[in-house]
């Protein structure tokens, strides 16, 4: 008697594990996988470093695929987190304003790469040579300047010429 009960326990202990090994062949593991992401810093400033904060900031991974949008705190200050292991590209982008690309790459875990000031500059620049004219009445005076569109879009330029006449007051 005693060495049948222990044929069917082994019989049940099999069937037991004939079902476990089925069960872990048909159903696939779940594989739970954490993302580790870095922070990428920086602040948006103008030529006279003063904070910029309507500048939108588009990211693209190396390979030029769009991952996000974001904008800068009012102050100009960012924080934009991505996924460790790779590299991104950061447009600048803000009207009137030059565009802006910073590369980062997020390698090593570091918690944070900061990318400093990234200065936009002015898309339009005025320049002249003209420090001072002088002109009598009825005489035409001519000023020269050179606007120059270092931007990649359309401005429209409005100039405006005031002109201040001193008059000399005194005896004849």
């Amino acid at each position: 008697m005693k060495g049948i009960c222990r044929i069917s326990r082994l019989r049940n202990v099999a069937a037991y594990l004939v079902i476990l090994l089925t069960v872990y062949v048909a159903i696939p593991p779940i594989c739970v996988q954490a993302a580790f992401t870095e922070t990428v810093s920086g602040r948006v400033v103008d030529e006279w470093e003063q904070g910029m904060g309507n500048v939108e900031i588009e990211v693209y991974s190396s390979e030029g695929a769009y991952v996000k949008s974001e904008s800068p705190s009012p102050d100009g200050s960012f924080d934009i987190r991505l996924d460790l292991g790779k590299s991104y590209v950061l447009h600048f982008l803000r009207e009137g304003y030059v565009e802006v690309t910073k590369t980062a790459s997020l390698w090593f875990g570091g918690g944070k790469v900061n990318l400093g000031d990234v200065v936009l500059l002015k898309a339009l620049r005025l320049s002249s040579s003209v420090l001072s004219r002088v002109a009598n009445p009825g005489n035409r005076l001519t000023l020269s300047f050179t606007v120059s569109n270092i931007g990649g879009g359309l401005v429209v330029v409005a100039v405006t010429v005031l002109f201040i006449v001193f008059r000399k007051f005194g005896r004849r």
